[in-house]
């Protein structure tokens, strides 16, 4: 059995929890993503947790795609209004607050990750909470696991709690232990879940280990996938996609 042990379920003092806004709405998937993952990790099932999932929409892709993963949302309006996919793997989706301490268990022992993610969820956090949150995620990572995180770097209304520049965000990373890696932001080619190509350029990518982690060995990609994924979810991409099914 998989449960959260945490003494704040619901991230109650949260913009996002009293103002329903992103959380009501999101669901975001990149089946690209996925593969790369997979690829990064020598095609073998992994441990996934993403930390603000929404509709978990990110959660069952990876199911779906073999892996074990879990996700935690701070409201718990999709989990009420059983929105998006905390109809169809509810157990698989918790909620807790992720700026105070909490441990994923499973039959009573810690669970560990490969791979965490949080996908524009840090901005969202208040600045005096980063300590707890950097961590909770470093409870949670294998020695040689990864987080990977897009974040956001623009106001918006009050659900944005933490705006800073790029170099900030590495530095207090630095501060709290887990290192940064350009080189796999790079080898992704903006085959995030979220970002940039998604929407206005006003994110970047993080990918972080322990300071004693070792990175997997990155696949030489093709000529065809370089191809692909410069192609995939481009403005062209997007423009030629609407053009034929419609914009959603």
């Amino acid at each position: 059995m998989i449960e959260i042990k945490t003494n704040k379920r619901v991230a109650i003092d949260s913009p996002d929890h009293i103002m329903p806004n992103a959380t009501a709405k999101d669901n975001s998937i990149n089946h690209r993503f996925n593969e790369k993952v997979s690829a990064l990790f020598g095609e073998r099932p992994i441990r996934v947790l993403d930390l603000g999932c929404a509709g978990g929409g990110f959660v069952r892709s990876m199911v779906d795609d073999g892996h074990d993963a879990y996700g935690i949302e701070g409201s718990d309006y999709s989990a009420k209004m059983r929105r998006a996919e905390w109809r169809t793997i509810p157990e698989r989706l918790f909620t807790a607050d992720v700026t105070e301490p909490f441990e994923v268990l499973e039959n009573g022992f810690p669970m560990m990750f490969d791979l965490i993610t949080a996908w524009e969820l840090m901005e969202h956090l208040p600045e005096g909470k980063m300590e707890t949150v950097c961590a909770n995620i470093s409870n949670h990572l294998k020695k040689d696991g990864i987080f990977i995180a897009s974040i956001g770097t623009i106001p918006d209304g009050d659900w944005h709690q933490t705006i800073r520049p790029r170099v900030w965000w590495l530095e207090m990373f630095g501060k709290y232990h887990l290192q940064h890696h350009q080189e796999v932001v790079k080898w992704f080619s903006e085959q995030f879940v979220r970002g940039n190509r998604f929407g206005p350029k006003s994110s970047f990518h993080v990918v972080l280990t322990k300071p004693d982690g070792v990175l997997p060995l990155l696949p030489k990609p093709s000529i065809q996938l370089l191809v692909f994924d410069a192609w995939h979810f481009s403005l062209p991409h997007r423009l030629l996609r609407d053009f034929i099914v419609g914009r959603k």
